[in-house]
């Protein structure tokens, strides 16, 4: 929740406190006393994703796979070894109780957070995605986990749009087409079976909405511009 307590549940709307996150680049933020102006924000299943008005990204929640967007530090146990009941412990050190910059230097026009992991895109409509591989989610072409962002090289043209689901990420593009990756269980990809996929491939059933309509769009996209929305379902 980004309050600095990750035990604990907030029945009521809480303030996300930025000051720590403020005070460890005072170059980056707005505001006074620490506050943050938030343009867009994204909530996964156990992590969150806001951008400031200058684009820069804030992550906080559980940080295991990395969706927090900065490499979960080692966490040894007394004993050195890390048995079965010391997992929830492990998982709860790594997290991220208030708000943190993700790593990077990028600046971002949106963001999603899905269940392990997070993607954005920036003006030019450049994707990174970031945090838990498995069921390929990343779309990296892979399942190892990825602490920072990294640019996403897969897809055909530029991004306009990106939402990441449980086990499934959806992108949209500027050519028209959206292009779907992960688990192809209960047909969630929309290939017409239920075949998984370790980079984005094109959902052909899905007919080209925009056409002549990206001429009229400059790059980079200004901050605020919203040109599609593809949804991914928790």
């Amino acid at each position: 929740l980004g309050q600095g307590k990750c035990l604990e549940d907030a029945w009521r709307p809480g303030l996300v406190n930025f000051s720590a996150a403020v005070l460890a680049d005072k170059a980056v933020g707005s505001g006074e006393g620490g506050s943050v102006f938030v343009s867009h924000a994204s909530a996964g299943r156990e992590h969150s994703v806001v951008l400031d008005s200058g684009g820069v990204a804030y992550a906080f929640g559980a940080n295991d796979d990395g969706q927090c967007g900065s490499a979960p530090p080692p966490v040894i146990p007394a004993g050195g070894a890390v048995h079965n009941s010391d997992s929830d412990l492990l998982d709860m050190r790594r997290s991220v109780g208030m708000p943190k910059r993700v790593d990077g230097e990028q600046r971002f026009n949106s963001v999603s957070a899905g269940d392990h992991c997070s993607a954005a895109i920036t003006s030019c409509g450049r994707c990174y995605s970031w945090g838990g591989g498995w069921s390929f989610v990343t779309g990296h072409g892979h399942d190892s986990d990825i602490p920072i962002p990294s640019a996403l090289a897969s897809l055909p043209a530029l991004v306009v749009d990106a939402a990441c689901g449980h086990r499934h990420s959806v992108f949209a593009c500027c050519d028209g087409n959206v292009y779907t990756v992960g688990t192809g269980e209960y047909g969630r990809l929309g290939h017409g079976d239920e075949l998984s996929t370790l980079w984005p491939e094109q959902v052909a059933a899905l007919p080209r909405q925009i056409e002549e309509s990206w001429a009229d769009i400059q790059w980079p996209l200004p901050h605020e511009a919203t040109t599609l929305q593809a949804y991914a379902q928790l």
